[in-house]
């Protein structure tokens, strides 16, 4: 193997540009070796699996000639190193050795002020230097993924029902030392039960959706334990890496997916929380800590990823998210226990604008329309179901036609909003128990929608929980200083 020693470690900041001091060829048998060498013998002293994976050559140049110019361009797809890299040969006179630097290209994998004491341990034991030295052995998938001696965690069977903890949402974005920022993925949310060998998956009404993502299956394989429940977003990326919703809506409401269906929307797990494993219930244990263990126990790999995090620093990923265009970040108290109910623990800030509202009538169709003109839309204010404006476009005629025949069957005589909207052509009234996803301009000064534009009808979404104090942002803050469940 070639072979360069890094002193500081390897990073995956753009702006560290790490010295690689390039050592003799080792042998193929260190890439599985972890344990103490004897004083004496080269090398010695511990040593463990920090990270493990694959690399590719980047460019059209032969990576032997890329040595013999000094620079070496390649990809790494590790636990937890990730992305593009470049080696690059240091040419100074004077100079012991063989000086190289090591630095990591801007690229979707590169985290602004990320640490490497935040990952230690062993990738395959969990056992950090210091165990390795004093000979401690490594427990079950490693002493680092051992759940049992994690804090608050609690011996207990398997939780058979799961509610996800949801996010508040707020009006900015915020740096700050006690929490961790993760990329926000537009998708389905989903929870995966693991029992010796088999997956059953769970929207977050509890909705049993194993069936519809057959390539989610192969999940067991890349956990390392014999039962979990681990809480994650499904999504379809795009060609830059980018959760691509209008994509993931031709897998969400089929219930058997044909093999030519998946490879035209491949989707794609993003698992971001542990809460049970086996034989601990994780949900009194602090964030960051089931964050490591997942990353312990979850060997990467397509369609399977870990969500990974920033530390503290939110605006500068929320800066990241608007220049890769996407949806926005999630917030989380590094500290936060699992709430299964929507927190302040957990906040979101969306660079879309997008909302959830309940479907409380329609309007008759007007010029070419067939079905109908206009979705009448709502938000709930306690028991009281508030008009926000009505959605006449994103829709073409089969979807138009669908939305209609879920209408009909809800029809009803009375007006559900707490005062009857004025439209244009005749409303309809239903009773409110579909909800709409609707992207808009801006809300005007009135409290109503400008320019809203369907997206789709989510299943798993109840009209009932569509409410103003949900989909209209808090003050940034307010979620800083209440910690509420």
């Amino acid at each position: 193997m070639k072979s360069w020693a890094v002193p500081k470690g390897p990073s995956l900041d753009p702006a560290d540009k790490r010295l690689a001091m390039e050592t003799e060829d080792h042998p193929l048998e260190y890439a599985d070796f972890e344990g103490a060498i004897p004083e004496g013998n080269y090398g010695a002293g511990p040593v463990i699996i920090w990270d493990r994976g694959t690399f590719e050559p980047v460019g059209d140049v032969p990576i032997s000639q890329q040595y013999r110019q000094g620079e070496l361009k390649f990809i790494l797809r590790g636990s937890k190193l990730r992305g593009s890299f470049v080696l690059v040969r240091l040419r100074r006179p004077h100079t012991t050795g063989k000086p190289w630097l090591l630095i990591k290209h801007r690229d979707s994998e590169a985290h602004s002020g990320w640490k490497i004491e935040h990952h230690d341990g062993s990738v395959v034991s969990g056992r950090s230097l210091c165990q390795v030295k004093e000979g401690l052995p490594a427990s079950g998938t490693g002493e680092g993924s051992d759940p049992g001696r994690l804090v608050g965690a609690r011996k207990a069977p398997m939780p058979q029902i799961v509610h996800p903890m949801l996010a508040t949402l707020v009006d900015e974005p915020f740096t700050d030392p006690e929490w961790l920022f993760e990329i926000k993925w537009d998708g389905v949310r989903a929870l995966a039960w693991l029992r010796r060998g088999s997956v059953q998956l769970c929207s977050r009404t509890g909705r049993v959706i194993t069936h519809r993502y057959p390539e989610l299956a192969s999940l067991p394989k890349q956990v390392q334990a014999d039962e979990a429940i681990l809480d994650g977003e499904i999504v379809v990326l795009d060609d830059d890496g980018r959760s691509n919703f209008e994509r993931l809506q031709a897998r969400i409401n089929i219930t058997s997916p044909s093999s030519s269906l998946q490879r035209q929307a491949p989707v794609t797990y993003c698992l971001f929380d542990l809460i049970y494993c086996d034989g601990y219930d994780l949900r009194h244990t602090p964030l960051l800590s089931r964050k490591q263990l997942l990353r312990h126990i979850l060997k990467p790999g397509l369609p399977f990823v870990y969500g990974d995090h920033q530390l503290e620093k939110g605006r500068e990923l929320t800066a990241v998210a608007r220049k890769k265009h996407l949806e926005g970040i999630i917030g989380k108290r590094m500290s936060s226990l699992y709430w299964e109910t929507r927190s302040r623990d957990w906040v979101k800030f969306k660079l879309t604008r997008e909302l959830e509202a309940a479907i409380g009538g329609y309007t008759a169709p007007r010029s070419s329309r067939r079905y109908f003109g206009a979705l009448l839309l709502g938000l709930y204010e306690g028991e009281s179901l508030r008009f926000i404006g009505g959605a006449g476009t994103g829709f073409d005629i089969g979807t138009q036609k669908a939305v209609y025949e879920e209408l009909k069957r809800l029809r009803s005589a009375d007006c559900p909003f707490d005062h009857a909207p004025r439209t244009r052509e005749k409303a309809y009234w239903v009773k409110p128990k579909l909800a709409a996803r609707v992207r808009y301009a801006n809300w005007t000064q009135d409290g109503r929608l400008r320019a809203p534009v369907l997206i789709l009808l989510p299943k798993d979404r109840k009209a009932r929980d569509c409410q103003f104090s949900t989909e209209t942002p808090v003050p940034v803050s307010t979620a800083l200083t209440r910690r509420t469940r």
